[in-house]
Protein backbone atom coordinates (compact mmCIF):
# COMPACT_ATOMS: atom_id res chain seq x y z
CA UNK A 1 0.00 0.00 0.00
CA UNK A 2 1.23 3.32 -1.24
CA UNK A 3 0.39 6.43 -0.29
CA UNK A 4 1.39 9.86 -1.74
CA UNK A 5 2.71 12.74 0.46
CA UNK A 6 1.69 16.32 -0.17
CA UNK A 7 3.71 19.28 1.18
CA UNK A 8 1.42 21.48 3.56
CA UNK A 9 2.50 24.76 1.67
CA UNK A 10 1.55 23.70 -1.51
CA UNK A 11 -2.46 23.48 -2.81
CA UNK A 12 -4.30 20.26 -2.55
CA UNK A 13 -4.42 18.01 -5.91
CA UNK A 14 -7.36 18.82 -7.65
CA UNK A 15 -10.37 16.79 -7.79
CA UNK A 16 -10.55 16.19 -11.23
CA UNK A 17 -8.27 15.20 -13.93
CA UNK A 18 -7.47 18.60 -16.02
CA UNK A 19 -8.99 20.80 -13.40
CA UNK A 20 -7.61 24.21 -13.57
CA UNK A 21 -5.55 24.88 -10.22
CA UNK A 22 -6.60 27.81 -7.44
CA UNK A 23 -4.84 30.40 -6.70
CA UNK A 24 -3.44 31.62 -2.88
CA UNK A 25 -6.14 31.65 -0.12
CA UNK A 26 -7.77 35.07 0.43
CA UNK A 27 -6.08 37.60 3.02
CA UNK A 28 -8.45 39.15 5.48
CA UNK A 29 -8.28 42.64 5.09
CA UNK A 30 -9.44 45.26 7.49
CA UNK A 31 -12.35 46.94 6.49
CA UNK A 32 -12.76 50.46 8.04
CA UNK A 33 -16.79 51.27 9.59
CA UNK A 34 -18.84 52.84 7.26
CA UNK A 35 -19.95 56.21 8.32
CA UNK A 36 -23.60 57.26 7.28
CA UNK A 37 -24.23 60.77 5.23
CA UNK A 38 -24.50 63.34 6.97
CA UNK A 39 -27.96 65.05 6.79
CA UNK A 40 -29.24 68.42 6.91
CA UNK A 41 -32.70 69.18 8.67
CA UNK A 42 -36.13 67.55 7.28
CA UNK A 43 -37.91 69.99 4.82
CA UNK A 44 -41.29 69.45 7.59
CA UNK A 45 -39.26 71.09 10.51
CA UNK A 46 -37.80 74.23 8.35
CA UNK A 47 -41.79 74.18 7.38
CA UNK A 48 -43.07 74.15 11.47
CA UNK A 49 -40.37 76.67 12.22
CA UNK A 50 -41.13 79.16 9.91
CA UNK A 51 -44.92 78.94 10.36
CA UNK A 52 -44.28 79.62 13.95
CA UNK A 53 -42.01 82.46 12.40
CA UNK A 54 -44.73 84.25 10.94
CA UNK A 55 -47.28 83.68 13.44
CA UNK A 56 -45.11 85.55 16.24
CA UNK A 57 -44.49 87.95 13.48
CA UNK A 58 -48.18 88.87 12.92
CA UNK A 59 -48.79 88.68 16.52
CA UNK A 60 -46.58 90.84 17.29
CA UNK A 61 -47.68 93.47 13.94
CA UNK A 62 -51.40 92.92 15.56
CA UNK A 63 -50.35 94.28 19.31
CA UNK A 64 -48.52 96.55 17.95
CA UNK A 65 -50.87 98.06 15.54
CA UNK A 66 -53.82 97.93 18.37
CA UNK A 67 -50.83 100.07 20.65
CA UNK A 68 -50.66 102.17 17.75
CA UNK A 69 -54.43 103.19 17.10
CA UNK A 70 -54.69 103.97 20.76
CA UNK A 71 -56.41 100.67 22.00
CA UNK A 72 -52.98 99.58 23.84
CA UNK A 73 -52.73 102.54 25.43
CA UNK A 74 -56.51 103.21 26.83
CA UNK A 75 -56.88 102.98 30.38
CA UNK A 76 -58.15 99.78 32.53
CA UNK A 77 -61.60 99.27 32.17
CA UNK A 78 -62.32 102.08 29.38
CA UNK A 79 -65.01 100.76 26.56
CA UNK A 80 -64.92 101.53 22.95
CA UNK A 81 -68.38 102.64 21.45
CA UNK A 82 -69.36 101.50 18.44
CA UNK A 83 -72.21 102.34 15.76
CA UNK A 84 -74.46 99.53 14.85
CA UNK A 85 -76.44 102.04 12.68
CA UNK A 86 -78.00 105.28 12.06
CA UNK A 87 -76.25 108.80 11.96
CA UNK A 88 -77.83 110.93 14.55
CA UNK A 89 -77.18 112.68 17.93
CA UNK A 90 -79.61 110.81 19.96
CA UNK A 91 -78.29 107.55 20.88
CA UNK A 92 -79.94 104.52 21.87
CA UNK A 93 -77.01 101.82 23.57
CA UNK A 94 -77.28 97.64 22.61
CA UNK A 95 -76.20 95.71 25.69
CA UNK A 96 -76.06 92.23 24.60
CA UNK A 97 -76.08 88.80 26.80
CA UNK A 98 -75.84 85.74 25.38
CA UNK A 99 -75.36 82.07 26.57
CA UNK A 100 -75.08 80.80 30.25
CA UNK A 101 -75.41 83.21 32.61
CA UNK A 102 -72.27 82.99 35.34
CA UNK A 103 -69.62 84.99 36.54
CA UNK A 104 -66.98 84.14 33.89
CA UNK A 105 -67.63 83.68 30.40
CA UNK A 106 -65.11 83.08 27.40
CA UNK A 107 -61.47 82.26 28.48
CA UNK A 108 -58.77 80.12 26.96
CA UNK A 109 -55.36 78.41 27.47
CA UNK A 110 -54.00 81.62 27.66
CA UNK A 111 -56.82 83.31 29.94
CA UNK A 112 -58.82 86.55 28.79
CA UNK A 113 -61.99 85.12 30.39
CA UNK A 114 -64.31 88.02 31.20
CA UNK A 115 -66.78 88.77 34.20
CA UNK A 116 -70.04 89.08 32.72
CA UNK A 117 -71.65 90.45 35.73
CA UNK A 118 -68.71 93.19 35.48
CA UNK A 119 -69.09 93.83 32.01
CA UNK A 120 -72.74 94.33 31.50
CA UNK A 121 -72.13 96.64 34.86
CA UNK A 122 -69.58 98.58 33.00
CA UNK A 123 -71.51 98.90 30.28
CA UNK A 124 -74.69 100.12 31.88
CA UNK A 125 -72.50 102.86 33.46
CA UNK A 126 -71.13 103.85 30.15
CA UNK A 127 -74.70 104.54 29.31
CA UNK A 128 -75.92 106.29 32.41
CA UNK A 129 -72.40 109.11 31.98
CA UNK A 130 -73.10 109.79 28.20
CA UNK A 131 -75.84 112.46 28.36
CA UNK A 132 -76.60 111.78 24.58
CA UNK A 133 -77.67 108.42 25.45
CA UNK A 134 -81.52 108.34 25.40
CA UNK A 135 -82.42 104.61 25.82
CA UNK A 136 -81.12 101.11 26.43
CA UNK A 137 -81.85 97.82 24.64
CA UNK A 138 -80.91 94.71 26.26
CA UNK A 139 -81.04 92.25 23.92
CA UNK A 140 -81.02 88.59 25.74
CA UNK A 141 -80.62 85.20 24.23
CA UNK A 142 -79.86 82.96 27.03
CA UNK A 143 -81.34 79.93 28.63
CA UNK A 144 -80.16 80.94 32.14
CA UNK A 145 -77.58 80.22 34.48
CA UNK A 146 -76.82 80.65 37.97
CA UNK A 147 -79.01 82.51 40.76
CA UNK A 148 -76.62 85.20 42.02
CA UNK A 149 -75.48 86.42 39.06
CA UNK A 150 -78.98 86.76 37.38
CA UNK A 151 -79.79 88.55 40.64
CA UNK A 152 -76.97 90.59 39.87
CA UNK A 153 -77.71 91.57 36.47
CA UNK A 154 -81.05 92.19 37.47
CA UNK A 155 -80.35 94.81 40.45
CA UNK A 156 -77.53 96.85 37.68
CA UNK A 157 -80.35 96.82 35.10
CA UNK A 158 -82.82 98.24 37.66
CA UNK A 159 -80.02 100.52 39.18
CA UNK A 160 -79.80 102.30 35.76
CA UNK A 161 -83.42 102.90 35.20
CA UNK A 162 -83.51 104.16 38.90
CA UNK A 163 -80.59 106.39 38.57
CA UNK A 164 -81.10 108.05 35.00
CA UNK A 165 -84.90 108.10 34.37
CA UNK A 166 -84.44 106.48 30.74
CA UNK A 167 -86.52 103.70 29.60
CA UNK A 168 -85.05 99.79 28.72
CA UNK A 169 -86.54 98.11 26.44
CA UNK A 170 -85.58 93.85 26.31
CA UNK A 171 -85.45 92.19 23.21
CA UNK A 172 -85.46 88.60 23.70
CA UNK A 173 -83.70 86.22 21.22
CA UNK A 174 -84.28 82.66 20.73
CA UNK A 175 -84.20 81.50 24.16
CA UNK A 176 -84.97 83.58 27.03
CA UNK A 177 -86.03 81.26 29.96
CA UNK A 178 -85.19 81.33 33.85
CA UNK A 179 -82.32 83.48 34.49
CA UNK A 180 -83.08 85.14 31.44
CA UNK A 181 -86.17 85.84 32.53
CA UNK A 182 -85.25 86.87 35.56
CA UNK A 183 -83.60 89.90 34.30
CA UNK A 184 -85.73 90.44 31.60
CA UNK A 185 -88.39 91.66 34.33
CA UNK A 186 -85.93 94.09 35.17
CA UNK A 187 -86.86 96.49 31.89
CA UNK A 188 -89.76 98.84 31.17
CA UNK A 189 -90.88 96.61 28.27
CA UNK A 190 -90.16 93.42 26.72
CA UNK A 191 -90.94 92.76 23.34
CA UNK A 192 -90.25 89.01 22.18
CA UNK A 193 -89.40 87.20 18.61
CA UNK A 194 -92.38 85.05 17.01
CA UNK A 195 -90.29 82.08 17.69
CA UNK A 196 -89.14 82.85 21.10
CA UNK A 197 -89.19 80.43 24.16
CA UNK A 198 -89.65 82.08 27.37
CA UNK A 199 -90.82 81.43 30.77
CA UNK A 200 -88.86 78.80 32.76
CA UNK A 201 -89.59 80.73 35.88
CA UNK A 202 -88.17 78.31 38.66
CA UNK A 203 -85.58 76.98 40.31
CA UNK A 204 -83.18 73.97 40.45
CA UNK A 205 -80.42 72.31 42.70
CA UNK A 206 -79.16 69.09 41.41
CA UNK A 207 -76.25 66.97 42.24
CA UNK A 208 -75.17 63.28 41.56
CA UNK A 209 -74.90 60.69 44.42
CA UNK A 210 -73.05 57.63 44.33
CA UNK A 211 -73.80 55.76 48.03
CA UNK A 212 -76.00 52.91 46.81
CA UNK A 213 -73.22 51.94 43.94
CA UNK A 214 -70.37 52.75 46.09
CA UNK A 215 -72.01 50.46 48.73
CA UNK A 216 -72.58 48.03 45.85
CA UNK A 217 -68.75 46.87 45.21
CA UNK A 218 -68.06 47.34 49.18
CA UNK A 219 -66.77 51.06 49.18
CA UNK A 220 -67.52 53.19 52.32
CA UNK A 221 -67.86 57.20 52.11
CA UNK A 222 -65.68 58.48 55.56
CA UNK A 223 -66.32 61.80 56.23
CA UNK A 224 -65.86 63.36 59.39
CA UNK A 225 -67.92 66.59 59.89
CA UNK A 226 -68.36 69.27 62.85
CA UNK A 227 -71.78 68.99 62.73
CA UNK A 228 -74.61 66.60 61.33
CA UNK A 229 -75.54 69.15 58.11
CA UNK A 230 -72.27 70.14 57.42
CA UNK A 231 -72.09 67.45 54.55
CA UNK A 232 -75.37 68.46 52.68
CA UNK A 233 -75.22 67.31 49.27
CA UNK A 234 -72.13 64.47 49.99
CA UNK A 235 -72.51 62.57 46.55
CA UNK A 236 -70.84 59.47 48.30
CA UNK A 237 -72.81 59.88 51.29
CA UNK A 238 -76.33 58.62 52.48
CA UNK A 239 -79.28 60.71 51.45
CA UNK A 240 -80.70 62.04 54.79
CA UNK A 241 -84.48 63.26 54.56
CA UNK A 242 -83.30 66.32 57.08
CA UNK A 243 -80.78 67.28 53.99
CA UNK A 244 -83.20 67.29 51.66
CA UNK A 245 -85.34 69.40 53.91
CA UNK A 246 -83.00 71.72 54.49
CA UNK A 247 -82.10 71.89 50.66
CA UNK A 248 -86.00 72.40 49.62
CA UNK A 249 -86.66 75.22 51.94
CA UNK A 250 -83.70 76.61 50.42
CA UNK A 251 -85.13 76.42 46.81
CA UNK A 252 -88.45 77.21 48.01
CA UNK A 253 -87.16 80.97 49.13
CA UNK A 254 -85.12 81.34 46.29
CA UNK A 255 -88.21 80.71 44.01
CA UNK A 256 -90.49 83.00 46.19
CA UNK A 257 -88.16 85.55 45.13
CA UNK A 258 -87.86 85.12 41.52
CA UNK A 259 -92.11 85.21 41.42
CA UNK A 260 -92.04 88.41 43.96
CA UNK A 261 -89.35 90.14 41.40
CA UNK A 262 -91.93 88.94 38.72
CA UNK A 263 -94.95 90.60 40.12
CA UNK A 264 -92.71 93.66 40.48
CA UNK A 265 -91.54 94.06 37.22
CA UNK A 266 -94.79 92.45 35.12
CA UNK A 267 -97.68 94.12 38.24
CA UNK A 268 -98.25 97.00 35.62
CA UNK A 269 -99.99 94.81 33.25
CA UNK A 270 -102.60 93.87 35.63
CA UNK A 271 -100.38 90.65 36.41
CA UNK A 272 -101.34 89.94 39.77
CA UNK A 273 -98.68 87.58 42.26
CA UNK A 274 -101.33 84.62 42.47
CA UNK A 275 -101.33 84.28 38.61
CA UNK A 276 -97.33 84.74 38.61
CA UNK A 277 -96.90 82.11 41.13
CA UNK A 278 -99.43 79.82 38.77
CA UNK A 279 -97.38 80.45 36.35
CA UNK A 280 -94.23 79.73 38.10
CA UNK A 281 -93.92 76.10 37.87
CA UNK A 282 -91.07 76.15 35.44
CA UNK A 283 -93.18 75.66 32.17
CA UNK A 284 -91.78 77.33 29.19
CA UNK A 285 -94.24 79.22 26.95
CA UNK A 286 -93.94 80.59 23.21
CA UNK A 287 -94.39 83.85 22.04
CA UNK A 288 -97.77 84.06 21.58
CA UNK A 289 -98.35 82.33 25.17
CA UNK A 290 -95.89 84.80 27.10
CA UNK A 291 -98.10 87.83 25.43
CA UNK A 292 -101.44 86.20 26.32
CA UNK A 293 -100.21 86.09 30.07
CA UNK A 294 -98.95 89.02 30.30
CA UNK A 295 -94.85 88.02 30.48
CA UNK A 296 -94.30 90.33 27.52
CA UNK A 297 -95.26 93.44 25.91
CA UNK A 298 -94.69 92.79 22.24
CA UNK A 299 -93.69 90.63 19.57
CA UNK A 300 -91.42 91.72 17.21
CA UNK A 301 -87.47 91.65 16.44
CA UNK A 302 -84.92 93.72 17.32
CA UNK A 303 -86.00 96.67 15.26
CA UNK A 304 -88.76 96.47 16.70
CA UNK A 305 -87.19 97.05 20.37
CA UNK A 306 -85.08 99.70 19.19
CA UNK A 307 -88.20 101.67 17.63
CA UNK A 308 -90.04 100.96 20.97
CA UNK A 309 -86.99 102.48 23.06
CA UNK A 310 -86.74 105.49 20.89
CA UNK A 311 -90.37 106.15 21.30
CA UNK A 312 -90.42 106.26 25.20
CA UNK A 313 -87.56 108.00 25.19
CA UNK A 314 -89.18 110.42 23.05
CA UNK A 315 -86.89 110.43 20.11
CA UNK A 316 -89.33 108.84 17.68
CA UNK A 317 -88.84 109.78 14.20
CA UNK A 318 -85.90 111.22 15.07
CA UNK A 319 -82.37 110.11 13.28
CA UNK A 320 -81.62 107.80 16.43
CA UNK A 321 -77.86 106.31 16.42
CA UNK A 322 -78.02 102.77 17.42
CA UNK A 323 -74.38 101.95 19.86
CA UNK A 324 -72.68 99.71 21.91
CA UNK A 325 -69.33 99.15 23.82
CA UNK A 326 -66.45 97.16 23.02
CA UNK A 327 -63.39 96.72 25.45
CA UNK A 328 -59.96 97.11 24.27
CA UNK A 329 -58.39 93.84 23.40
CA UNK A 330 -55.53 92.50 25.96
CA UNK A 331 -52.27 89.99 24.83
CA UNK A 332 -54.71 87.75 26.77
CA UNK A 333 -57.41 87.89 24.86
CA UNK A 334 -55.13 87.55 21.53
CA UNK A 335 -53.38 84.93 22.95
CA UNK A 336 -56.96 83.27 23.23
CA UNK A 337 -58.47 84.86 20.72
CA UNK A 338 -61.48 85.22 23.35
CA UNK A 339 -61.81 89.61 22.26
CA UNK A 340 -64.22 90.81 19.88
CA UNK A 341 -62.40 93.25 18.45
CA UNK A 342 -64.10 96.59 17.51
CA UNK A 343 -65.60 96.83 14.49
CA UNK A 344 -65.81 92.87 14.73
CA UNK A 345 -69.52 91.10 14.10
CA UNK A 346 -71.22 88.77 16.45
CA UNK A 347 -72.07 89.01 19.75
CA UNK A 348 -68.79 88.59 21.57
CA UNK A 349 -68.12 85.91 24.21
CA UNK A 350 -67.63 82.44 23.91
CA UNK A 351 -70.64 80.76 25.82
CA UNK A 352 -68.96 77.78 27.22
CA UNK A 353 -65.78 77.46 28.30
CA UNK A 354 -63.83 75.38 31.28
CA UNK A 355 -64.28 77.73 34.26
CA UNK A 356 -67.72 77.74 33.33
CA UNK A 357 -67.96 73.88 33.56
CA UNK A 358 -65.83 73.50 36.29
CA UNK A 359 -68.49 76.30 38.48
CA UNK A 360 -71.49 74.18 37.33
CA UNK A 361 -69.99 71.01 38.89
CA UNK A 362 -69.89 72.35 42.05
CA UNK A 363 -74.22 72.48 43.77
CA UNK A 364 -75.19 75.66 43.78
CA UNK A 365 -78.74 77.40 42.71
CA UNK A 366 -79.84 77.70 39.53
CA UNK A 367 -82.24 79.60 37.66
CA UNK A 368 -81.35 77.27 33.96
CA UNK A 369 -83.94 75.74 31.63
CA UNK A 370 -82.27 72.62 30.54
CA UNK A 371 -84.39 71.37 28.07
CA UNK A 372 -86.17 68.82 30.56
CA UNK A 373 -83.87 68.18 33.15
Amino acid sequence: MSSEFVPLNDPPPPDKAGAPEEGPPPVARAVPPRVPPRRGVPGPVWVLLGCLLLGGCALFGMVAAIGGSGLGMARAGALIEETVQGKGDAKVVLVELEGMIARVQGGGLFGGGVDLVDRLRRELEAAADDKDVKALVLSIDSPGGTVTASDQIWKHVKRFREKTGRPVVIHMGALCASGGYYIAVAGDEIVCEPTTITGSIGVVLSTLNFHDLLEKYGIRDVTITSGPNKDLLNPTGPLREEHLRILKQMVDETHARFTRLVHEGRGRTGLTLEEVQALADGRIFTADQALAQKLVDHIGYRQDALDRAASLAGVAGADVRLVRYARPPTLADLLSASARLPGAAGGGEPRLDPALLDDLATPRLMVLWRGGR
